[in-house]
């Protein structure tokens, strides 16, 4: 069994798909395929699937979703010498939810890029770069879109596409950062230029892109950088740009000054999260 979240969702057996082309039956098993062993509760789906409001058969309705994910699922399950295997004992009811056990033989889009996003964080972290930016490339390769791209979400998916999407970002960040260190800022350019021009008032990438076009011999477009993300912050945040990437700016106006070096101490090198004011 496979599911494919990063992108259109993508779920099946083999060559044989198994989702749904209703909605919430839909959503459901998008539900359950991003929380493999582990319950989901009525309550979940009933979040999800009708905002907290549901009507007053929505018990049953859940349980008719699930025998139509079970059916779906023994269709198109291989049979072996006994028959088919029992989709009860892949989607499990227990007490309070149901719990997707799929088995030894499930794999996971999702479920590979937070692990080879947790491996490439432990080998920066034990300093091993190089393999640290492989991982997390790898990670990153996973992605076909916005995760989910064609469901409409509950207000539980939604929560769980802005975490994968928030853990993209991070990693993307990060592996840029790595790929500075190692001295590939040429081919980071135009990565860093579309992503500073969709995310005008996000310092740390503005680092980034900062120091990627000093490396490549830009300082002036570096410095017109930050000018108008210094721009963007007074007029859509109404704040300044904070005193650690004000540094880095004085530092690449120095001629002398070398950035060769991993990137300065205050811009965060693990997670990309915002360094303190």
């Amino acid at each position: 069994m496979y599911v494919e979240l990063l992108g259109p969702f993508q779920a099946g057996v083999g060559e044989t798909s198994i989702v749904p082309t209703a909605g919430k039956p839909r959503n459901l098993l998008a539900l359950f395929a991003l929380n493999p062993g582990i319950l989901v509760t009525n309550l979940v789906i009933t979040e999800e699937l009708w905002a907290g409001h549901p009507p007053r058969r929505a018990t049953s309705a859940i349980h008719a979703y699930v025998m139509r994910l079970r059916h779906a699922l023994a269709s198109a399950l291989p049979c072996h010498g006994r028959g088919r295997p029992d989709a009860k004992e892949i989607l499990q009811t227990v007490p309070g939810g149901y719990v997707l056990r799929p088995g030894e033989c499930f794999a996971s889009d999702a479920a590979d890029f937070r692990r080879l996003v947790d491996l490439g964080n432990r080998r920066g972290e034990a300093g091993d770069r190089d393999e640290a930016a492989r991982l997390l490339h790898a990670a990153l390769g996973l992605w076909r879109g916005p995760a989910l791209a064609d469901l409409q979400p509950g207000p539980v998916l939604e929560r769980e596409i802005l975490a994968l999407e928030e853990r993209r970002r991070t990693a993307t960040e990060r592996r840029i950062a790595l790929d500075l260190e190692l001295g590939r800022h040429h081919l980071v350019l135009d990565e860093l230029t579309e992503l500073t021009a969709r995310n005008r008032t996000h310092e740390y990438l503005h680092a980034l892109h900062m120091v990627a076009l000093q490396r490549s011999g830009r300082r002036t477009s570096a410095i017109e950088l930050f000018e108008r993300l210094r721009r963007d912050m007074e007029k859509g945040l109404g704040t300044e740009p904070a005193a650690w990437i004000n540094q880095l700016r004085l530092t690449v106006l120095d001629a002398d000054a070398n950035l060769d070096n991993p990137l300065p101490k205050e811009i965060p090198p693990v997670y990309g999260d915002r360094p303190a004011r």
